[in-house]
């Protein structure tokens, strides 16, 4: 079930943009960051549904061993299918090293918190 979700959760989040909220807002704004967010996300929820539906299947079947990976998802897509899914992935690692560069972090108030754990002390 938490494959399952994660999933939707997945395909919700290409199709809201949420992930453009912890880009720099000139990159965000940038087509090209969006689509590769968007097919990236969308082809990973694409994935994730594929593999809870076969851990679900081999759960209800009792049979541990039929329960498939994301090599077994792939390979359960046909033509052309399996290769928009494919490019989709390609899409994301691209998308992770935009969000690697450009994603906005940020500080986390370390001095308060040593001042904090002195006073403790």
């Amino acid at each position: 079930l938490i494959l399952l979700a994660t999933g939707v959760y997945q395909l919700v989040k290409a199709a809201k943009g949420s992930y453009l909220e912890h880009l720099e807002p000139r990159i965000a704004a940038q087509p090209w960051a969006k689509w590769t967010g968007r097919l990236g996300y969308a082809a990973r929820g694409i994935v994730f549904l594929i593999t809870g539906a076969f851990v679900a299947n081999a759960g209800l079947a009792e049979q541990a061993n039929e329960a498939g990976g994301m090599a077994e998802a792939l390979s359960w897509l046909d033509n052309p299918w399996d290769m928009i899914v494919a490019f989709g992935l390609l899409a994301f690692g691209l998308f992770s090293l935009i969000e690697a560069r450009y994603r906005v972090l940020h500080d986390v108030p370390v001095g308060d918190i040593g001042q904090r754990v002195r006073a403790k002390i």
